[in-house]
Order: structure tokens, then sequence, then C-alpha cells
């Protein structure tokens, strides 16, 4: 048997650094949702990184997945995820 102690050890730290980073995310969502050229300027930025593979949609379609996961609430996932801790 695993040493369960040590499960709940790493699934409540794990889960609390995606919530931590999570919340980092939704930062930067709001940033791009106050500024409506941050994402054609995030991706002039990956270009100069050597990144043309990134362009204005990609930026934009992040920040709609961001919105989409924040706004997800199926079976009371956060609930689910917050009770741990």
């Amino acid at each position: 048997m695993a040493d369960s102690k040590q499960f709940f050890n790493d699934l409540h730290d794990q889960t609390l650094n995606f919530i931590l980073i999570f919340d980092k995310l939704k930062t930067l969502k709001d940033r791009m949702d106050a500024d409506a050229g941050l994402a054609a300027a995030a991706a002039a930025s990956a270009t100069t990184a050597g990144r043309a593979d990134l362009a204005t949609v990609d930026f934009t379609n992040w920040n709609a997945s961001i919105t989409a996961f924040e706004t997800a609430n199926v079976g009371n996932v956060k609930a689910f995820l917050y009770k741990i801790l």
C-alpha cells in the first residue's frame, strides 16, 4: 500500500500550487482584458523571442480558456479542490 500520509501531503501541496498559479494566470487575463492591444503586443514579443507560430488569436484563445476554466463549475469542481485545503 502506498504511503497515504505522503500522498495526502503531495495532493494538498499540489492542489495549493495549482490554485496559486491559476490566480496568477487570472491576473494576467485581467491585464489582457484591460488592454485591448496586449494580445497583439504579446504576439509580436513572441515572434521576437523565436515563436513566430504564435499569433494574436492564440493569446485571445488563451484568454478565453482562462475564462472558461474560471467560470466552469461542473459538479462543483472548485469546491472539491478547495475542500482538500
